[in-house]
């Protein structure tokens, strides 16, 4: 099982790390400041990803038991080649990557599901998270404890991915008693 994953981050001083990880082995190439250029919408495209730093918000349950945060979106025209669980592979297709996180702000225990979610792109389109792609980030959230992880959607109706501008991004999140909630966070591309 081979699954590749491509974070993109802007670094301290102005460069732009991307790391590939297939399974433990891990390469590093930087890119340079010719590498990197300005998109609408706030963003900057880096090898061929739109990441858009900007692209951030935050939501909490209606109890206040959980807070949910993106740090980060991203998109892309071609998510590369990646190989999934079921050796179906993943080629050329367009792409909304999500940096996420999660911690558990109330006095009990939680299960929420973001690698689960589904997002309403602002061109109308809905879709499902791939749980092959992303990294686990749903499950049990104990008191006090938080996650943080990687999200990707595939995309099937897009033509063009710099032409979103925000996307609603929608999961569950509930205990073992009566509680139930779909947390829904949008963030708009600046």
């Amino acid at each position: 099982m081979a699954l590749v994953i491509l974070v993109t981050a802007l670094g301290s001083q102005g460069q732009t790390s991307t790391t590939t990880k297939e399974n433990t082995a891990t390469t590093e190439t930087t890119a340079t400041t010719a590498d990197i250029k300005e998109i609408p919408n706030g963003g900057k495209e880096i090898n061929g990803f739109n990441v858009y730093l900007n692209a951030k918000a935050e939501s909490k349950t209606s109890d206040g038991g959980v807070q949910f945060n993106i740090e980060t979106v991203g998109t892309t025209e071609d998510i590369g080649t990646a190989i999934g669980e079921e050796g179906e592979a993943y080629i050329g297709k367009k792409a909304v990557i999500v940096d996420v996180a999660l911690k558990n702000m109330g006095n009990k225990d939680y299960n929420a599901y973001p690698d689960q979610g589904t997002i309403v792109l602002s061109t109308g389109e809905q879709v499902d998270a791939d749980m092959t792609l992303s990294e686990n980030v749903g499950g049990e959230l104990y008191k006090g404890g938080s996650k943080k992880g990687t999200v990707v959607f595939l995309l099937n109706d897009t033509d063009d991915v710099k032409k979103i501008t925000s996307i609603n991004y929608i999961f569950s999140v509930h205990d073992d008693g009566n509680f139930y909630e779909h947390l829904q966070t949008k963030v708009k591309f600046q």
